[in-house]
């Protein structure tokens, strides 16, 4: 059979019908599947073709259509998509203000501060820092903190005098800066 040399009915018969088909399925995606007949030679079929990032953490993401058709010379061809999504990271801190109390010159207390990521990218964080880190010291686990998780950030009081005292302590991140208050109090024995 020659599809070219065909008289019109069995043209139209045998006319070009298109199945879209996802190989994947993906929720980021969507679209109608479509089995229609596209006249010869010069006739077209649009179908229109959604993308949601809305859930999506930052990455990018590939998938392919696949379009099945009747033509001999063209029988399946794929169609590649590719979205890239720019995630914000967004930084959650546990506490605002983190109070030692009463601790005794020459021992020391350690207090957690939780530092969440509940963004859609990787938060990083730059630099910690307050003008008293010789009397809060600071330990962090972690200084990329991914999308969805959450990394401890430990300060340890260590008075070295009978005093209060008080500090800001700086956070520098990819996002900005946060500050969390730090106090507590030198106690004689």
């Amino acid at each position: 059979f020659d599809y070219f040399e065909a008289e019109e009915n069995a043209k139209m018969a045998l006319a070009n019908t298109l199945k879209w088909v996802a190989n994947e399925l993906v929720s980021w995606l969507d679209f109608e599947t479509v089995e229609n007949t596209v006249s010869f030679p010069n006739g077209s079929y649009e179908v229109e073709i959604l993308v949601d990032a809305t859930e999506l953490l930052g990455g990018t993401y590939q998938t392919e259509i696949e379009i099945a058709t009747n033509d001999p010379n063209n029988p399946n061809f794929t169609i590649p998509i590719v979205l890239t999504v720019v995630g914000t990271p967004i930084l959650e801190l546990s506490e605002n203000n983190l109070d030692f109390g009463n601790v005794i010159v020459g021992n020391s207390e350690t207090l957690n501060l939780s530092l969440q990521n509940t963004g859609t990218d990787t938060l990083f964080i730059e630099n910690i820092s307050s003008n008293l880190s010789n009397i809060f010291a600071i330990n962090l686990e972690e200084n990329k903190i991914v999308a969805n998780e959450n990394a401890n950030l430990n300060i340890t009081f260590s008075p070295d005098a009978i005093a209060n005292f008080e500090t800001e302590l700086i956070i520098e991140t990819n996002i900005g800066d946060f500050s969390v208050n730090l106090n507590g109090n030198g106690q004689g024995t």
